[in-house]
């Protein structure tokens, strides 16, 4: 087996050298929690001059209107990357809309006029992140076209006190190829898929992280393919910040025949800096959303994200429709974008934000013989829904010593196994570029070990990448859409417990037939609609049925398209 060798080319800082203890965890970030009003904001967040003494704090302030302007449009547009273009050409028949445009240089005026400093303004939620004294928000929250403000959420990150492994002797490794990385890499069938040919070649993957430390100095990492990098704080390429980042990276892109060998070592890499490594307030979710923006206009396919913010909020806004960066995780969704994400490293406490949004894979974490690892946080969300979606290896999981230059360490968390179904999504985009987030979400949960008895720990299970690509090259190619007729995008959910909703587009005007048999044939349902070319989101009401896994067949101008159901309840 070979792997393509790629150019590393990286504009970042790469002579800078700190000492300390490697951290190689999820970090938990503990947001003290508080009570804040929208005109009077405290707690955690609040800031003091040091030469004024006043207090400032961050706030959302959002917006009712946008800059609607041509030029407004011309300048998103001309902001995206060609492979972003195409992703959201794909996702939803259009590149730019309403929905991608900025706040209205007016309210921008308006709250600089007001002394307040600006943080980070973010085109998809038409919101602006600013810090001011009590006096300023209450004066911006009267302002004729604000609609909310809120707090930035606000945390401190924490390493786990788990066990760390030093490392191995040669040996203990298992195999000449994989070396140290054998275990992550079998439990899913990585080597199976690249014997196959799927390394994740073409495919893009924005890493959101506290920063990637030492990232140019291990061996594992020198042939890692970094097309970008921005830091979310000063817009600069400095993504230098903590070694977080890097430890997560390897697992997905690492290329050290004998040693490590990553999930899909030929992905294109961005390197995304959201933390202030340096500051009290290591985490803030506007700065998240600034690099989730950032790393979509610029071509990511995939977001992978060990990161996740709880404590500020409270147990019943993981609902999957209040945090914030769980609402941007669905709007980038709606993008073509798929957010993966750890669920967290709270066990039986509960999974964190962006890890309970219906449109984000959530990711737990099992030992290397498959069993669920108690820190892997569960489900399910505030709202009902099965969270984590899937599960891989998060238990002694190695990676590169990064104070060494070809040392191996390994370490536990679920930042290890998110970065690990990252790899197995950039395979199935690579067997197939259509694929959408909610496809890609599908796939793993009709595939995964416990696809027909998912579960609150492990969600729908262990993912499996080669049965991922048989059902995606065979069930699933009757995706494809043939020229003039219609394509079928997906159920979803899909399993559900009650309610599903169909997505496909239409070419032309038609007839469309709606057909959901039970295994043995029989349909349980048929419906026909006269519809209109375009997308279409038909309901199937399922509550009569019971449970179990149903064909579902779909006509339209002499084609058909098929796929299946899981209802679970």
């Amino acid at each position: 087996m070979s792997f393509q060798i790629n150019n590393f080319v990286v504009p970042v800082k790469t002579n800078i050298h700190f000492t300390g203890i490697l951290s190689i965890f999820l970090a938990i970030f503990l947001l003290q929690s508080a009570i804040v009003s929208a005109t009077s904001p405290s707690g955690d967040g609040i800031r003091k001059n040091q030469k004024t003494g006043t207090l400032t704090h961050p706030v959302w302030i959002f917006f009712d209107r946008r800059d609607t302007s041509e030029k407004a449009y011309d300048a998103v547009l001309s902001g995206l990357d060609t492979k972003a273009r195409d992703r959201r050409a794909r996702a939803r028949g259009h590149i730019v809309n309403v929905s991608d445009l900025p706040p209205h240089p007016d309210d921008l005026l308006a709250l600089r006029e007001n002394g307040v400093k600006i943080r980070t303004i973010s085109k998809w939620l038409s919101a602006v992140s600013v810090e001011g004294t009590d006096a300023q928000i209450k004066s911006i929250s009267s302002l004729q076209h604000v609609k909310e403000v809120r707090p930035v959420a606000i945390g401190k990150r924490t390493d786990p006190d788990f066990e760390t492994s030093t490392s191995r002797s040669i040996s203990e490794i298992d195999t000449s190829i994989y070396g140290y990385s054998w275990d992550q890499n079998n439990l899913i069938g990585a080597p199976e898929a690249h014997d196959m040919g799927y390394t994740g070649d073409g495919v893009r993957i924005g890493f959101l992280d506290s920063g990637f430390r030492h990232f140019y100095d291990h061996i594992a990492l020198q042939y890692t393919n970094v097309v970008g990098a921005w830091n979310a704080h000063d817009s600069t390429d400095d993504v230098y910040g903590h070694t977080h980042g890097t430890l997560v990276i390897s697992v997905t892109t690492a290329q050290d025949t004998g040693y490590m060998i990553g999930i899909a070592p030929d992905v294109e890499v961005l390197l995304v800096r959201t933390e202030d490594a340096d500051s009290e307030y290591v985490m803030e979710e506007d700065f998240w959303v600034a690099g989730l923006e950032w790393a979509e206009a610029n071509g990511a396919d995939l977001i992978s994200t060990s990161l996740g913010y709880y404590g500020w909020y409270l147990p019943e806004d993981f609902d999957g429709n209040t945090a914030i960066t769980t609402i941007a995780s669905d709007l980038a969704a709606e993008r073509g974008l798929l957010v993966i994400t750890s669920a967290g490293n709270l066990g039986q406490d509960g999974i964190n934000a962006p890890a309970d949004g219906d449109s984000t894979l959530a990711v737990g974490a099992t030992r290397a013989n498959g069993e669920y690892v108690s820190f892997s946080s569960v489900g399910p969300t505030a709202d009902g829904r099965i969270k984590p979606d899937v599960a891989a290896m998060g238990h002694h999981v190695w990676v590169p010593n990064d104070t060494t230059i070809d040392e191996y360490i390994d370490g536990s968390g679920t930042s290890f196994s998110c970065p690990t179904v990252a790899g197995a999504a950039a395979i199935l985009l690579q067997a197939d570029p259509e694929l959408l987030p909610m496809d890609i979400i599908n796939i793993f949960k009709t595939t995964s070990s416990q696809s027909n008895n998912p579960d609150t720990l492990l969600g729908w299970g262990i993912i499996n990448i080669p049965s991922a690509l048989n059902y995606l090259l065979n069930v699933g190619s009757n995706r494809t859409i043939i020229p003039g007729n219609f394509e079928l995008r997906g159920i979803y959910p899909n399993p559900t417990n009650s309610e599903a909703r169909i997505m496909f587009e239409l070419a032309n005007n038609g007839t469309v037939k709606v057909v959901l048999s039970d295994i043995l044939g029989r349909q349980v349902i048929s419906n026909s609609y006269y519809l209109k070319s375009g997308a279409h989101n038909l309901p199937l009401k399922l509550a009569a049925l019971p449970s179990g896994t149903y064909p579902l067949r779909i006509e339209s101008n002499g084609e058909l398209r098929y796929n299946k159901l899981v209802l679970i309840k």
